[in-house]
């Protein structure tokens, strides 16, 4: 099999490059989501809204014939990297860090193949000595060839795959329904009551609501005022602190997300007050939620329950999505309405004796929280434990 490998490793290599990145995804390959879209991609590249230092392109494009057949969206960023311990970060450590947008190399249909090109893009990275300590994959599926490509083939040197995470996780999707009566009526029996006493309480305690939608660029820096506001008083906020949305090169980024017609976020104002928002995409028919977050004084409302009952309305009655992505992670309120999951984990690929190092240190922490977990459920302790936390507070 004779293969043309290509590097794009500049801003101006890319703007070349996406005319037939986007003809290449007109054929629908498996592995296209919103996040390694190449104008999504362009919009960080450009902005670099993270801000980690000496930030590189290593896309891989790999040619059979002269078609395209596989896409690696991978970029370099130097940064800290920390350890964590359950929802703890540890001491940070400098490395270099390869990210793959979107979770998944982007490749043609073709079984008998697609291992072949996904080795072309490790070995090329190993020809053309493209050094890194760690490739971060925060949510691989197992409903891929690249998941099966990973899982047997990156085992020894120099690349070694570490399955960071104590068991997988499941990540939830919804196909939807024609409309949000005929969903409704199709979700489990115990979940539909929920939501209709919630969405009765809602209704009982609030004089007047209304779902906005953010599409517009000149929507995005009110939008971030008001998540930065809504998220002070998250559990977001308080467990993990506050990101700073409104930064130059964050506004920038998600206006030219905007303006290439990627965005579709919601904010629910209940009398006049923002009370919960959700950070999404839709591309392709398909609606991927990044980030959500409700204020914690409206609890007894159910915010984030009232706002994605009324975002799957929105998304079946105006430019209508197939399906709600809720990404990586698995959390009681994505169960309600998702009728597919798939398994997923957290992956580090190593590249370095450092990397291995520190793959092998998360994966221990990880192993670790999570025995301890199950000891403290085995012996009836967690719940005591909660509420001692929730009184010291």
């Amino acid at each position: 099999m004779s293969l043309d490998i290509t590097i794009i490793n500049s801003i101006e290599a890319l703007e070349q490059f996406v005319p037939e990145w986007l003809a290449f995804l007109e054929a629908q390959p498996l592995g296209m989501s919103v996040y390694n879209h190449p104008k999504y991609l362009l919009a960080h590249f450009r902005h670099n809204p993270e801000g980690s230092r000496n930030l590189r392109l290593a896309i891989v494009a790999v040619r059979e014939q002269g078609q395209i057949v596989c896409i690696a969206p991978l970029s370099i960023q130097e940064q800290q990297f920390r350890l964590e311990l359950s929802v703890k970060r540890l001491f940070p450590v400098h490395i270099r860090k390869i990210t793959c947008p979107g979770n998944s190399f982007i490749f043609t249909n073709e079984p008998q193949k697609v291992f072949g090109w996904f080795s072309a893009v490790f070995e090329t990275l190993k020809d053309k000595k493209i050094r890194f300590d760690l490739l971060v994959i925060y949510g691989l599926r197992n409903n891929s060839p690249f998941w099966d490509y990973c899982m047997t083939r990156l085992k020894g040197k120099p690349f070694r795959l570490y399955n960071v995470l104590a068991e997988a996780q499941c990540d939830q999707r919804v196909h939807l329904s024609v409309s949000m009566e005929v969903m409704f009526a199709s979700i489990e029996g115990q979940w539909r009551k929920s939501v209709r006493r919630n969405l009765k309480i809602f209704h009982q305690s609030v004089k007047e609501f209304r779902l906005e939608r953010i599409t517009e660029a000149s929507q995005v820096e009110i939008f971030f005022d008001i998540m930065m506001k809504v998220s002070a008083n998250s559990w977001q906020g308080k467990t993990f602190g506050l990101t700073d949305w409104k930064t130059e090169a964050r506004l920038k980024c998600w206006k030219e997300i905007a303006d290439y017609g990627l965005l579709r976020s919601y904010i629910l104002w209940a009398d006049n007050q923002p009370i919960a928002y959700i950070l999404a995409y839709q591309y392709n028919d398909v609606f991927f939620g990044q980030n959500v977050g409700y204020n914690l004084s409206a609890a007894k409302l159910a915010p984030g329950i009232v706002c994605l009952y009324y975002c799957l309305d929105d998304m079946m009655t105006h430019q209508p999505a197939q399906t709600y992505d809720f990404d990586f992670g698995t959390h009681s309120y994505k169960k309600i309405f998702a009728n597919e999951e798939f398994e997923s984990t957290i992956v580090f690929v190593a590249g370095s004796a450092k990397g291995r190092l520190l793959a092998f240190l998360q994966t221990f922490l990880n192993q670790f929280v999570h025995r301890t977990k199950r000891t403290l459920q085995k012996w009836g302790l967690t719940d005591r434990i909660r509420k001692l936390l929730k009184n010291k507070k």
